[in-house]
């Protein structure tokens, strides 16, 4: 759940937008206001400069010379003139001349003002130039104040235009004065229509960013919503893919990502599925091997089987057939995985079943033969060793179907033989013979077949394990019981291949180890 101080992406985009938006409109209506405000002031001094340049040309400067006081005809002269002046222009508050001096004041010499007037300026009336900027300037041609001031009879804004005389010097300035208070409202008034558009402005601005704002986050609300979706399992969710920009292709990558989850998933509920199914080939097919080696008072029995995946093709088993016979098979399906633990399950209900009627070993191998080769589809092979062992006498006869020779420890010498027996695995040629041969037993010698997951294995150097480290280890460990054979074996083994650790092999492993303990053997339980 959003936490109640974070606000959504909506809100920020739109409160960006309409910042942006205020800051541009308030810096386009300042420049305006100011760029306007200064043109109309401008507009205003050149029209004062204008006027003073006018007036200035009209006055007889020898006549203005000749003023000593208020009551000269001179002096009435140039004040009708500037009243005549002022007339033809209503705005104009004040006309009037200025003497310059060196001084730092100037003195006033007509004005056009009436003697009762507040802002007539008597004859000889001193006045600060300082106090107005761009009065001094007057003496260098046109000028005009450079901002709207203020003195003890109101606002103004004034203009001055000097009178060069024969010699080129100027004795007097011409000022012309109107009151700033209609510029000022003519600012204001512009002012208030720039606040009006300003105003207007923040409501089309507030208009256009939430507009902004959902039209930017409706595409990434579609991806926050199928995104919670599909995190809540639901893979089927997608976002629509109508943008033409990085956002589109944003949601198209969304949505080919949640076809690959989907498609992963789907996979890994088949892969959940065929682990399941194989768990329970598993169980069966370890059902049907032996759970543990036949007991006997005259047998040592031990054998190892694990599969190199789920299911395996290796195969073993020992069936008693009469009181003092029991036969003893082992084979190695190719390949490994379900093919080869089918195909092994077949042979193993073959050999269970032959063996209740017939178990002649040359029999056996036959029928065996016939049924792998009529059973593989995929043309798989078996080798296969099948044996009975008369327990009586000690004589083992056997045949092989191209399955690695078992080893025979003698425990009167110590040597190690193998039982050899060529032939073709099963399942190659239909009809094919098997020659059956035997080999005497006597007390404490070992048999031990193994498939060739034990031959193949590699240490991490690529090095074989092989059959004479194998042959080594028989000769060397056969005297053991079959139990302590099969353990010591192992572990050299795992100390070769994976450095006495514990970890899956890479084909199927089977180890069976026999021991006879007695010519005589009682019957089997």
């Amino acid at each position: 759940m959003t936490p109640p101080w974070r606000w959504r992406l909506q809100t920020q985009l739109m409160m960006v937008f309409m910042l942006a938006i205020t800051l541009i409109l308030a810096l386009a209506c300042g420049l305006f206001y100011q760029q306007a405000g200064g043109l109309i002031r401008a507009q205003l001094k050149e029209r004062l400069m204008m006027v003073a340049s006018v007036v200035a040309s009209e006055i007889d400067v020898e006549a203005h010379e000749r003023i000593r006081s208020e009551d000269d005809p001179e002096y009435r002269q140039i004040k009708d003139q500037l009243n005549h002046m002022r007339g033809r222009s209503p705005s104009i508050r004040d006309l009037y001349t200025m003497r310059v001096s060196s001084g730092p004041d100037w003195h006033f010499a007509v004005s056009a003002e009436p003697p009762e007037s507040k802002a007539f300026s008597p004859l000889g009336a001193p006045y600060t130039v300082s106090q107005v900027p761009g009065l001094a300037e007057s003496l260098s041609g046109l000028s005009s104040s450079h901002a709207v001031y203020k003195d003890e009879y109101g606002v103004w804004l004034s203009g001055y235009a000097p009178i060069v005389e024969k010699d080129g010097n100027v004795r007097i300035v011409v000022g012309v004065d109107i009151s700033a208070q209609e510029v000022l409202a003519q600012e204001g008034l512009m002012l208030r229509i720039i606040l009006g558009v300003f105003g207007v402005g923040l409501v089309v601005a507030f208009g256009t960013s939430v507009w902004l704002a959902r039209f930017l986050n409706k595409p990434i609300g579609q991806l926050v919503l199928g995104t919670r979706l599909a995190a809540e399992g639901d893979l089927t969710a997608r976002v629509p893919e109508d943008r033409m920009d990085e956002l589109g292709e944003l949601a198209h990558a969304f949505n080919l990502m949640l076809n690959e989850l989907n498609r992963q998933r789907d996979e890994l509920r088949e892969q959940e599925r065929m682990r399941g199914e194989l768990a329970t080939a598993r169980r069966i097919q370890q059902a049907m091997l032996p759970a543990s080696a036949p007991e006997s008072g005259s047998l040592n029995i031990d054998f190892f089987a694990e599969s190199a995946s789920e299911v395996g093709g290796d195969y073993f088993d020992f069936l008693p057939v009469g009181e003092h016979q029991m036969a003893i098979a082992i084979g190695d399906v190719t390949g490994h995985g379900v093919p080869a633990a089918l195909l092994m399950a077949v042979v193993r209900s073959c050999l269970h079943t032959q063996v209740l009627t017939n178990h002649r070993v040359v029999d056996v191998m036959k029928v065996a033969n016939n049924l792998v080769r009529s059973s593989s589809l995929e043309r798989q092979l078996m080798t296969f060793f099948y044996s009975i062992l008369d327990t009586r006498t000690g004589t083992l006869t056997y045949a092989n179907a191209g399955h690695l020779h078992p080893y025979l420890y003698r425990a009167a010498t110590g040597e190690v033989e193998t039982l050899p027996s060529a032939s073709y695995p099963l399942g190659v040629r239909d009809n094919a013979s098997y020659p059956e041969k035997q080999v005497q037993l006597h007390p404490g010698d070992l048999l031990v077949f193994y498939s060739d997951g034990i031959i193949e294995a590699m240490n991490p150097e690529g090095e074989e394990f092989g059959f004479d480290r194998m042959e080594g280890l028989v000769r060397r460990m056969g005297g053991n019981s079959a139990d302590r054979f099969v353990k010591d074996l192992l572990s050299e083994w795992r100390q070769f291949a994976f450095a006495g650790k514990e970890q899956p092999t890479e084909d199927d492993v089977t180890v069976v180890a026999v021991k006879l303990s007695e010519a005589e053997i009682p019957a089997l339980s």
